[in-house]
This record gives C-alpha cells, structure tokens and sequence, in this order.
C-alpha cells in the first residue's frame, strides 16, 4: 500500500515541476490551434474587414445593379406609354386641327374680282354662216362671298370682236347669189361685236395656292352684226352690195372654269376658258341681195338669226374678297 502511494507520487513529480517551471521550448500541440501574435491578429482582423467590407460594396454594387435594371425597365416602360400618350395626343390634336380648320372654312366666304383678255375663237353658225373669224375677248368677272364657304354670287361682263373671214363671206354670197359672178370684197372689212351680261353661281375648289372655279351663268347678249360691202362682176359690169349694220338682244348661256395661282394675300393670276352661246334674231337690210343682183334697185329685206358661240380662252388679274 505504502508502495503504491510513493509510486504514484514520483509520477506526478515531473508533472509539478513543468508547470511550476515553464519552458519556451515545449513541443507543439498539434491538437490545439497555435497562439498567434498581436500584430498578425490586428492583420487578420484588418484583411478580414476589408474583406467582409468588399463583400458587402459588392453586394451593394449588384443591389444597385438591379435597382438601375429596374429604373431602366419602369423607364422605358414610361417612354413607351408617354410616347403612345404623345402619339394620340398628336392624332387628336391634328383631328381636333381639321376640325376646327374645316368649321372656320365653312364660316369664312372667299371671292374674287378680276380682269381677263384674251382670244375669242368662233363656233358652230357663228363660223359657219356669220363667216366670223377669230377674235378678242375682254371680261370683267366678280365673285361676292354669301352663299357658302366656297359657293358664290357671280357676275360677268363680256365684250368681244370678230373679224370676217372674207373668203368664206365671199363663198357664202356666191353660193346664195350665183356661182358664175365674181365676187370682191370692199376694204376695210368690218368686224362683228359683242357684250354680254350675266349673273350666276360659282363653285371655289382651293387646292393650296392654286384654286379652281367652276360657274354657271345667265343673262342676256347684245350681238352687232357689221355693215359690209361686195362687188359683184359679170361681163364687164359691176353691181356693189353693201348690207348694213343690224344688232339685236338675245337670252345668253354661259359655263366657265377657271384656275387662280395665288400670288399673295390679295392678288392672284388667272387662266379662264368660257363657253358662250346666244342667238339673236336680227333684221337685216341690204342692197340688192336678191337672185339676180343686177335686177335690184331697191333695199331688200329680210329676218335671219345670226347665232354668237364662241370658246373664250383668257388670262387675267384678279384680287380676293373674303368675307365672315
């Protein structure tokens, strides 16, 4: 018994002595981890901040990511729906525009007054019986705003002159009279004159600066046919004729079109054409103009429609008239 205390006494001996007297030269304890110093702690706490710190901006730097994605989206979105709102607000704005343009049209009148000349080219019995030859036409046409934006009371006056064709006059008087005569004419060789008034309705198409006018007129012409002379020669004689002047009233129909380039707020340029047509019936008084003209002392008389058609092609100047 006594053996065993001293056996475990000298035992535990060595174990007193190393803990009361430490070496620095003890063995490591590979079991625990090893003590590091102060400094190499402060450095790895310090590289551990900076790396939790890394983590954390990184983390941020995608959170921030992700916010400026989102932003992008809502954004875009945004544009989207602002530009399809910009869209309808422009389709309505230009609705609303022609809209509010056609309403003011429909209050506003528009009109015109204008100069024209030009040449007045024969038809139908004018040509061909009245032996008329191309001439010139003058107008005055006036256009007053009152009926509609774009319909309006219209007035016209016309006055022409014709020439004669003096040798489908002198054909026509040979035909007529005799064939086998000679025929001349006696200078100067008159003309035949016109004028005309009438009042109607005119249509105003606008197309921009441009604007086409399309009018229906009525009124009444007063037609002139002129005196002329011939000499008519057989077997060595000589007969002149001379029918004299003759005018007469007559009902008129007149259509027109024309094209207006504007040239600034009031003036404008003008290229017309105009059908006229009348007949007036005439009586007319000559010298002689019967079968055998060499047999005629005494005046002849007789009643015949001298018809007046023409196609008048004319340029002009003309000024607006508007009105509310």
């Amino acid at each position: 018994m006594k053996f065993q205390h001293r056996t475990l006494l000298l035992l535990l001996l060595p174990v007193l002595f190393i803990n009361l007297f430490p070496s620095d030269t003890r063995a490591q304890d590979t079991t625990q981890p090893m003590l590091m110093s102060k400094a190499a702690y402060d450095s790895t706490l310090r590289a551990l901040k900076k790396a939790r710190a890394a983590k954390n901006d990184s983390v941020l730097v995608a959170k921030r990511s992700d916010s400026l994605n989102k932003a992008a989206e809502v954004l875009h979105e945004d544009s989207l729906k602002a530009a399809a709102d910009s869209g309808y607000t422009k389709v309505k704005i230009a609705r609303r525009h022609r809209a509010d343009t056609a309403k003011r049209k429909r209050k506003e009148r528009f009109g015109y007054v204008a100069l024209n000349f030009g040449t007045g080219i024969p038809l139908s019995g004018y040509e061909a019986t009245g032996s008329a030859a191309n001439g010139s036409n003058y107008s005055l046409c006036a256009a007053f705003p009152g009926i509609h934006s774009y319909y309006c009371w219209t007035f016209k006056f016309d006055y022409g002159v014709n020439g004669i064709n003096t040798a489908q006059y002198l054909h026509d008087v040979s035909e007529y009279v005799y064939p086998a005569y000679q025929y001349n004419m006696n200078e100067p060789v008159p003309s035949y004159s016109y004028y005309s008034i009438m009042a109607g309705v005119s249509r105003i198409i606008p197309m921009g600066r441009l604007a086409l006018d399309v009018r229906i007129l009525f009124g009444f012409l007063h037609g002139a046919a002129p005196q002329t002379s011939y000499n008519v020669m057989d077997s060595g004689k000589t007969l002149t004729v001379t029918q004299y002047k003759c005018a007469a009233w007559a009902f008129a129909f007149g259509f027109g079109l024309d094209l207006r380039y504007r040239i600034n707020s009031g003036f404008s340029l003008l290229l017309n054409y105009d059908y006229l047509t009348s007949h007036p019936s005439m009586q007319l008084v000559s010298s002689g103009f019967q079968s055998n003209p060499f047999s005629a002392t005494a005046p002849a008389l007789s009643t015949y429609t001298q018809a007046f058609v023409l196609n008048n092609l004319t340029i002009g100047l003309g000024y607006a008239l508007s009105g509310k």
